[in-house]
């Protein structure tokens, strides 16, 4: 073989390894290119996870848990309806304000948190089974034939006695938030 027989064999071999090198370049670019790209969209997903997280550390903290039926959105806040006082108990611990009202029969206590106002409704009589205390916080049981007045059972009404310093007492325990968190009104919205 002549010299340049091995030159150019040489020569060959260069180029193939410079072919070679090349497609190597170019696919370690796409492959840079791919995880810039991945990296970018698992910055974006951590970002979202912990605002997320956040969230969710916003909901564990107000003990929402079995809330049952969501009215829409009333403002920034969402207003809920409780169908059972434990849910709304549970759902109003560290509420930032609680309001109540005793009309004719019905005891209406709602509760401001963060990001919802939870609403509780009940008669009379069954919310003073509730509170299995001094039932005469709300209402005190009369023998009579018949009356205009609130009947639980054959031959018994209640009264009404609307005794909201009492009342705002029982929920503050009941709720474990202050006494001036709690107001008798109600929630305008």
């Amino acid at each position: 073989m002549s010299i340049h027989s091995r030159f150019r064999e040489k020569i060959d071999v260069l180029d193939l390894i410079i072919d070679v090198l090349r497609n190597h370049e170019e696919t370690l670019s796409e492959i840079i290119e791919k995880f810039d790209e991945t990296y970018q969209n698992l910055s974006i997903f951590n970002e979202k996870m912990d605002a997320l997280n956040r969230i969710l550390e916003r909901l564990d903290g107000l003990k929402v848990k079995s809330v049952v039926k969501a009215k829409g959105i009333n403002g920034p806040l969402v207003r809920i309806k409780c169908n059972d006082w434990i849910t709304f108990k549970t759902a109003s611990q560290g509420a930032l304000l609680v309001a109540f009202n005793i009309s004719e029969d019905r005891v209406t206590i709602s509760s401001v948190t963060d990001l919802f106002i939870f609403t509780y409704s009940d008669g009379i009589p069954e919310f003073m089974l509730i509170m299995n205390k001094d039932r005469s916080l709300i209402a005190k049981k009369t023998l009579t034939a018949w009356s205009r007045r609130l009947s639980l059972e054959a031959g018994y009404v209640y009264d009404v006695i609307s005794n909201p310093e009492a009342l705002r007492g029982w929920l503050s325990s009941e709720l474990g938030l202050p006494y001036d968190k709690i107001i008798h009104g109600g929630i305008i919205g």
